[in-house]
């Protein structure tokens, strides 16, 4: 309930700086330096605003507990406010490697400390200790692994208003897309009850565990070399298509299979108890389709320099986001699991419509690509996999089972079928290309 609410001072704090300077073609020392004291600032104002609203957080759900956790949690923005710039100075040089430690580390070392917690009976504390540490953690790791150190702010010089004018527009973007995200979690926390939004927030946990853990690095790798590239329309074309069939035959194919295996899947994870989750997962997945489809959009807005296109874009389309789920919530659980899946469909193709207009370029291969992979690879495995939900094997077996048949599936198809073949050849490519830099790399270290 709290994070539902809160994660807009974390939108402050990143004020959408951090693709800012990613993009960026150069960045002097200076305006590293005041990149770093903007995000610190806006990490301290994000601390004190959800401290300052946490008695209004307390009257919306009508739950006093909230208090307390709402003081406990605010000073993760003022943590990742800091941790922000050493993560661009990773994410510039093509350290993806130490970027994925800088994710995996927190997360893992965060989950000892919520476990360990909720063993020692701390009950819902044990999240909030998870955020904390999360939050600690992740800042102790990029500054180790950053050799960068911030100088002091410099007011004459190092000028970001470039840098400031991209993360504003990027930053409205994202205020809408994080009110749309949450506002099922809002509207059932409010309207059903906590017990409801426990069994759909779980769900949608599942649904954007993929999209955390898959997409977001995806897109850390891609802006830096889509925006170095976007000077050369053609190669900029090729390196689109060619980022979309890594994120296509990972994320999407991953959904379809967790539709069909959602029952299973709720029941390995969480037990029993969860069941009535595995029906707002299995249709949260179909949506969670479009969701990871329409990412290709997003690094066109973002590496093209176009976030201002894209806050046009959704200055329309979140509202309506937001309106549907508050329609389906009259519907129940399911109906505003129902909002999300068809609202995120017209989503992803409203917006590859709108980035290529605002971009220039030709996104009807971008289309057909993902159509055809949703076709030839992702709606068989589905099938296949609601076949297997529908047994008796143990939950842990079936599983097991829907792993071997999505590596059954995408080799058939991609011995088979031509244009998988080509997609194959395409990705056999990527994976080389970048084992052949990152020699290269450290050769030169």
């Amino acid at each position: 309930m709290v994070i539902a609410i809160a994660g807009v001072a974390e939108l402050i704090r990143d004020f959408g700086l951090f693709n800012a300077a990613v993009q960026a073609d150069d960045l002097s020392t200076e305006q590293k330096d005041n990149l770093f004291w903007t995000n610190t600032l806006l990490g301290f104002v994000g601390t004190a605003l959800v401290a300052s609203v946490s008695p209004l957080i307390v009257l919306l759900y009508d739950e006093p507990r909230l208090l307390a956790v709402s003081l406990a949690v605010s000073p993760i923005f003022l943590l990742n406010g800091i941790s922000t710039q050493f993560r661009v100075e990773l994410n510039r040089g093509y350290r993806f490697g130490a970027l994925a430690l800088g994710d995996l580390i927190p997360q893992l070392a965060a989950l000892i400390v919520a476990c360990t917690m909720a063993i020692c009976g701390a009950g819902y504390w044990a999240l909030v200790g998870q955020q904390i540490s999360t939050a600690l953690c992740g800042l102790i790791v990029v500054f180790v692994l950053t050799k960068w150190r911030p100088g002091r702010p410099h007011v004459h010089s190092g000028r970001i208003v470039e840098q400031i004018r991209y993360g504003a527009n990027l930053f409205g973007t994202q205020l809408l897309a994080y009110a749309s995200r949450n506002a099922d979690s809002v509207v059932i926390g409010r309207y059903v009850g906590s017990a409801a939004l426990g069994i759909y927030d779980r769900a949608f946990q599942l649904l954007m565990a993929p999209i955390n853990q898959i997409n977001a690095p995806l897109t850390r790798v891609a802006l830096p070399i889509l925006s170095r590239a976007r000077f050369d329309r053609e190669l900029y074309v090729r390196y689109l298509l060619k980022s979309q069939l890594v994120a296509a035959y990972v994320t999407c194919t991953l959904f379809f299979v967790a539709a069909g295996l959602s029952d299973k899947i709720v029941l390995a994870l969480f037990g029993s108890d969860w069941t009535a989750a595995a029906d707002i997962l299995r249709i949260l997945a179909l949506g969670g389709v479009f969701r990871s489809s329409m990412q290709i959009s997003y690094w066109i807005f973002l590496s093209s320099g176009k976030t201002d296109k894209q806050f046009q874009l959704d200055l329309v389309l979140q509202p309506a986001i937001v309106v549907s789920l508050c329609v389906g919530v009259a519907f129940g659980l399911e109906g505003v699991a129902w909002a999300h899946t068809i609202a995120y469909a017209v989503y992803w193709a409203a917006s590859l419509w709108w980035a290529g207009r605002a971009a220039k370029l030709p996104v009807l291969p971008l289309a057909k690509n993902s159509i055809r992979i949703m076709l030839s690879v992702g709606l068989p495995l589905f099938a296949m996999s609601a076949l297997v939900n529908e047994s008796a094997m143990a939950p842990v077996l079936s599983l097991g089972v829907g792993v071997l048949m999505v590596i059954g599936w995408i080799a058939v198809v991609s011995t088979v079928v031509p244009s998988c073949v080509r997609d194959r050849r395409e990705l056999v490519g990527v994976l080389q290309a970048r084992r052949r830099r990152s020699k290269v790399t450290d050769d030169a270290r």
